[in-house]
């Protein structure tokens, strides 16, 4: 499930719709993507990812498995993923964008795939108490927990890195994309107490 921002679509649509259709279904022209307000872009970015590569045989499957905790997140559907322009979007933008995902996240309810993507590359420490509030509506989608566990391992949480958890996931040898564990709830308490703790002392 992607999360789909509820601005902006209409124009992309309409932009799209003039150009001719490339092979992964369009891509703006500068001139039309530097015309749009940034409310859009984030939109454009979120719904319209540029790119394609064909790497679904090296990568989890879109859809998790309940039962499994995995290192990494799924690709997103069809494979597409953001383009360097659009990644440079969200990194230059990084508190706009934040916010407008808060936005989203507090009148929708959940976190689609292409926000906890936009999440892990804004490395939107911020959102941890949202992410985790959210996770503990049904305490279903893993991926959210996926999510609190790379922003520890991006920013060197040692708390984190010093868990089995954390060695069997990312530290062994035969660590891959596809890793994971299966799931308990004691890594689950586990991954948000260290998520809480991060964030607390990452805002101190």
């Amino acid at each position: 499930m992607l999360s789909m921002p509820p601005y902006g679509s209409k124009k992309i649509d309409s932009l799209l719709a003039k150009q001719a259709k490339e092979y992964f279904a369009g891509k703006l022209a500068d001139s039309d993507y530097n015309a749009l307000t940034l409310r859009d872009k984030f939109a454009y970015c979120m719904i319209h990812p540029e790119s394609y590569a064909q790497i679904c045989s090296s990568l989890p499957a879109m859809e998790s498995d309940s039962g499994r905790l995995f290192a990494q997140l799924p690709v997103t559907p069809g494979e597409f993923h953001i383009s360097e322009r659009q990644t440079l979007f969200l990194e230059h933008n990084k508190d706009s964008v934040i916010a407008l995902m808060q936005e989203c996240i507090n009148d929708q309810g959940h976190i689609g795939l292409n926000f906890k993507h936009a999440i892990v590359t804004t490395n939107a420490i911020k959102l941890i108490p949202l992410i985790i509030t959210t996770y503990n509506f049904s305490r279903s989608d893993h991926d959210l927990l996926t999510v609190l566990m790379i922003l520890m391992k991006n920013n060197s949480y040692k708390k984190f890195e010093a868990t089995a958890l954390c060695s069997s996931l990312y530290n062994n040898a035969s660590s891959s994309y596809k890793s994971y564990v299966n799931f308990t709830y004691k890594d689950e308490a586990l991954i948000i107490k260290l998520a809480t703790s991060f964030y607390y002392e990452h805002n101190r």
